[in-house]
């Protein structure tokens, strides 16, 4: 019964009778979910449902009853991320290598993972430990492995970077253990405790942060050029959010234990096998993006496919999994690949216009890699010079005779260095004037289809950024 504030101290004799005997309802079916339930008193419902109406509810209740829900958390974040500086920019050039990975990393992340068990303990609405998820959680981690395990088999094997001596293999250990059970037991205390303010958003928030953390500050710096962009997000953000996703699932569900058993299998894998598989980066961001999400979709449906389990667990937070994250990563890892080429075509976006009406600014263009001995004047290639990707028409190929490269009017052109085959002459169709002579290898490929003003809005965000410098 919902009271107004004009009557919220009010209750009729009846009403202390019909409260009981919800409480008799409610407490075995949240005992069963995990929670404890203690007895509630009359008195202490009302005075709830004051709070709910605004009447008498002071703010420690109203963000779960300890000033730790508001400073926790914050304090926690900022732990993190000054461990992350520390790891990543501050030790790295102050100690040495071993010092580094086995004396400062196990300390901080030790600490992190301390600091957050402390405020963990506080929680009144941690969810149960089950020892089926643990259990579960490590069944992911194998399947995982196996994935890459096959593709090992498909595209070889190589030796693993890490020491297999019985001394190198405990000291991996200690760091590898200290680093997981510090990031997973604070993944599993923020999530919980902002869960209370909004589920969902809590979900992405602290998926997205750990995904970030995850990340090396040097590989951010990587970031720039086109392949080495979309390497470090094929190799290592992509696989690193979708392994952050399933890590935060199983927190929800099941508290630090569940996450950290299944990060430790998969990362352990790769710390103490002898050998790895060995694959493009392609194949590995691949791999590494849709196995946490497949995983996913195990866990949960063999968690709660039983019939004395209660499904509606696994929304003790608010918090589930939906089959179309799993579409959403394959789509992602489809566009890197596209981007990659690995499709046999590659995008590419028109901004200038010294094509057209061929090409206009906005175009999205296809291009496909061909054997240099088959293009022919007309036809528009896209090709690199002076680091700068052009897209222009073939109006000539140079006639090689001995050597020397010949025009239609047996004007001799200068051979580009390190050029090993024919070579060409392009123009843009809105130009007066032809390129300078480029190679066979300058060629990235021939243009073969256009979507038509379909590129506005990057080209904007390039422009806006541009002003802005």
């Amino acid at each position: 019964m919902k009271h107004t504030p004009q009557h919220a101290d009010l209750l009729t004799p009846a009403e202390p009778s019909r409260f009981a005997a919800q409480q008799d309802v409610l407490q075995p079916t949240l005992e069963k979910a995990g929670h404890s339930v203690a007895p509630v008193t009359v008195a202490e419902h009302q005075q709830e449902e004051r709070g709910q109406a605004g009447i008498l509810a002071p703010p420690r209740q109203l963000v779960g009853g300890s000033a730790q829900a508001l400073w926790g958390p914050l304090l926690v974040v900022a732990y993190l991320l000054v461990a992350y500086a520390a790891v990543y920019q501050v030790l790295p050039s102050r100690v040495s290598a071993r010092m580094w990975l086995y004396v400062a990393q196990p300390l901080i992340w030790s600490g992190l993972g301390l600091l957050a068990y402390g405020l963990w303990r506080q929680l009144p609405d941690r969810p149960a430990f089950s020892k089926t998820l643990v259990g579960l959680s490590v069944v992911a981690g194998v399947f995982h492995i196996s994935l890459l395990v096959i593709a090992g088999l498909l595209y070889g094997f190589g030796n693993s970077p890490y020491g297999d001596q019985t001394l190198s293999i405990a000291k991996n250990a200690l760091y590898l253990t200290t680093f997981l059970l510090g990031l997973e037991m604070s993944r599993a205390y923020l999530l919980i405790a902002w869960s209370r303010i909004n589920p969902l958003a809590a979900f992405a928030v602290v998926a997205s942060l750990y995904t970030a953390v995850a990340v090396p500050i040097n590989e951010y710096r990587q970031i720039g050029g086109r392949e080495e962009t979309f390497e470090v997000f094929g190799v290592t953000v992509l696989p690193g959010a979708s392994e952050s996703v399933m890590a935060t699932f199983l927190a929800a569900m099941g508290g630090p234990l569940p996450a950290f058993a299944y990060r430790f299998t998969v990362e352990g894998f790769e710390w103490f096998s002898p050998i790895l598989p060995n694959f493009n980066w392609p194949i590995a961001a691949f791999l590494g993006t849709l196995a946490p999400l497949l995983a996913v979709l195990i866990v949960r449906d063999i968690y709660f496919s039983g019939e004395d389990s209660d499904e509606e667990t696994s929304e003790d937070h608010g918090i589930g999994f939906s089959p179309l994250m799993l579409i959403v990563g394959i789509a992602v890892v489809g566009l890197i690949w596209l981007n990659a080429g690995m499709f046999g075509v590659q995008p590419a976006l028109v901004s200038g216009v010294s094509m057209k009406p061929e090409l206009a600014p906005g175009d999205i263009v296809f291009t496909k890699q061909v054997e240099p001995e088959s293009l022919e004047v007309g036809d528009v290639i896209r090709f690199e010079i002076a680091g700068l990707h052009v897209m222009h028409r073939i109006v000539e190929i140079p006639e090689n005779v001995d050597g020397l490269y010949f025009s239609s009017e047996n004007e001799v052109y200068q051979v580009p260095e390190g050029s090993r085959g024919p070579i060409f002459i392009t123009q843009g169709d809105n130009n007066n004037v032809a390129d300078e002579p480029i190679s066979a290898e300058q060629i990235i490929g021939k243009v073969v289809y256009t979507v038509r003003e379909v590129g506005w809005v990057p080209i904007w965000i390039k422009r806006a950024i541009e002003l802005g410098r």
